[in-house]
Order: structure tokens, then C-alpha cells, then sequence
């Protein structure tokens, strides 16, 4: 659905102090109040965050409101990027190959070639041109006429070339000025942002985490102020990533860690389960026996009762 720029653009700005260092944010106050009921409570319903025109939000990072914030004038937000961890042997390998050594005190010095063992050797003469040998047959074989220039007799029949136009093999008869509308026409074209793909993580040292925890910190502030729709994309655009995220036995931490952030910062409900939950579970239940090899994992297991508990009854149903 299009934004509606007339329904909060003659509206004051709203001022936003995010997060423990008291970042200052401003949206347009009807905007705002447009993404839930919770915020339109919050900004025009007689509260004292109304009245003083602003409001304090401390439980949530800078880089999860500007993704609110770019959701709210584009219903749509900027993915968190990957961050490339080597491992040791990685950079040791990676040393060696730059360097051809593993010593990183150590440049490979270039070879010179001693000067006292280069020796110029003499140029060779070029051999002495031998005469033309005269073999009597008149001026066939002789040096002296070989170069000046003689006139050639015209035949009678002799008829001279006619150089025939070169014609295009599509001729473009039409003139200047329709050929400038053409081109003008052409050029009229509009061009459309691209929709969002995530990347595949072919290599292994890229690490997810980053990536992952983006999209559950959004869902955790878009569930505390009921912004439906925002949770929605959230939830989506999470399980596109781990649809198309490879799981390296090195990445398997990157699970873990959304799993254990999810479970800390979501509510555990006693006859259904968290949306988000859900869904992180549901993927992990689709690659138990990589995540299980991990450590962390049961130890998550060990000290989190209520993933144990969102697990069992997957795992159960997957054996069936």
C-alpha cells in the first residue's frame, strides 16, 4: 500500500530519545502514530510523552530505531551486513601465500645478478653483401634497372574501374529531428529499485550473527509497540535469510546465538508459542544433528527449560 504523504506531512516532528546514550530521532508525529494504536496512545493520546513532545525509549539500540524509522517512510528496512571472521590458520595460509613465508618479520628480498659476472658479448658483423651475378640474359638478371621505373603500355582494351557506392545495409532515411525523438523516447524509461535478496554465505567465515540478531531486536521492538505490519516483514525477511543461509559447521554459533537472544527477550506463553520462537525452532528442528554438535547448544538446552520444551514436541513429530 502507497504511503499517503498528505496524511502527516503538515505534521510536527516528534522527537525520539533513543537507547542508553539518549540519541535524539525525529519522525513526523502523524506518521508515527499511524504504525499502532500503541504509538498514537503514546503521541496524541494525553499522555505526558505527548504533552511534552517527545518521548523516551531506552530498551532499544539506535540501528534498530532507524530501521523503524526507515519502515515507517519506505515499508521496508536496511538488513544489518555480515562480518568476516578469520581463524588463525586462516591468516597464517593467507600470510604465506602474499608472502611466501611464515614469518611475518621477514619480506622476501629480490635477487640481483653480480655485475662482475655480466660479460658483454661482441656483437656479431653482418655478413658482406655479395654482387649480382650477370648471367647474360639482357636485364632479366641485371642490379642496374631493377629499380627505375618503367612505363607500362596501355592496352586498347583496357577499361577504367568505376568505384561503386558503398550503401548501409539499413539505411536510415529518416531526418535529424526524428531520429532525435527516437533517441529522446528511448531514454524514457523508469527505473525500479531491486527487491531484496539476501546473500549466500559461501564462504565460511562469514559470520550471520549480526544479520540475524538485526531482524530479532526489530521484532522485539515492533511486538512491544504492536506494530503488526512491521512484525509481519520482520518474520518474513528472517526466514528468507535462513532459508538461504548455508550452515558451515563454523556458522552453527550463529544459530545459537539468535536462539539464545530470542528466548531471553521474548515472552513464554503457557498454551502457545511465540511467533518468533516458532519460527527459529522450526529451523533449527530441520538441521538437529548439526546443532546438537555444538556445545553451546545443550548447554542452552541445560539452562533455558523453555526451549526443551518448544523443541520436544518438533523433534517428535519429525520421527514420526
Amino acid at each position: 500500500m502507497a504511503l499517503r504523504y498528505e496524511s502527516f506531512a503538515d505534521s510536527k516532528p516528534f522527537k525520539f530519545v533513543v537507547g542508553e546514550t539518549g540519541k535524539t530521532f525525529y519522525i513526523h508525529a502523524s506518521l508515527a502514530a499511524q504504525q499502532s494504536t500503541t504509538l498514537a496512545t503514546l503521541i496524541e493520546g494525553g499522555m505526558v510523552e505527548s504533552e511534552r513532545e517527545y518521548a523516551a525509549i531506552e530498551d532499544v539500540d539506535e540501528d534498530t530505531f532507524i530501521r523503524f524509522i526507515q519502515f515507517a517512510y519506505t515499508g521496508d528496512y536496511a538488513v544489518a551486513e555480515t562480518v568476516v571472521v578469520l581463524s588463525p590458520a586462516d591468516i597464517a595460509t593467507d600470510y604465506e601465500a602474499k608472502n611466501g613465508g611464515d614469518d611475518p618479520s621477514l619480506e622476501p628480498v629480490p635477487e640481483f645478478p653480480n655485475i662482475a659476472e655480466v660479460v658483454e658479448e661482441p656483437v656479431p658483423e653482418a655478413p658482406p653483401e655479395e654482387p649480382a651475378v650477370d648471367f647474360g640474359w639482357g636485364n632479366f638478371g641485371s642490379t642496374t634497372h631493377r629499380n627505375k621505373s618503367r612505363k607500362t603500355k596501355r592496352s586498347a582494351w583496357a577499361v577504367d574501374r568505376v568505384e561503386e557506392p558503398v550503401v548501409a545495409e539499413n539505411p536510415d532515411f529518416r531526418s535529424k529531428g526524428e531520429r532525435l525523438w527516437d533517441e529522446f523516447k528511448a531514454k524514457a524509461q523508469v527505473k525500479y529499485a531491486d527487491v531484496w535478496q539476501p546473500s549466500v554465505n559461501s564462504d565460511p567465515c562469514e559470520d550471520y550473527t549480526p544479520v540475524f540478531l538485526c531482524h530479532a531486536k526489530l521484532y522485539m521492538f515492533s511486538d512491544k509497540y504492536s506494530i503488526e505490519p512491521l512484525l509481519e516483514l520482520v518474520l518474513q525477511k528472517l526466514r528468507l535469510n535462513l532459508s538461504k543461509f548455508e550452515l558451515h559447521s563454523e556458522r552453527v554459533a550463529d544459530i545459537v546465538e539468535l536462539m539464545k537472544y530470542v528466548y531471553e527477550h521474548t515472552t513464554d506463553y503457557e498454551n502457545a508459542i511465540d511467533r518468533l520462537r516458532n519460527l527459529v525452532t522450526d529451523y533449527v528442528v530441520c538441521h538437529i544433528e548439526k546443532v546438537m554438535a555444538l556445545g553451546d547448544f545443550m548447554k542452552l538446552l541445560q539452562e533455558n527449560g523453555d526451549v526443551a520444551k518448544d523443541l520436544m514436541p518438533k523433534l517428535m513429530q519429525r520421527l514420526e
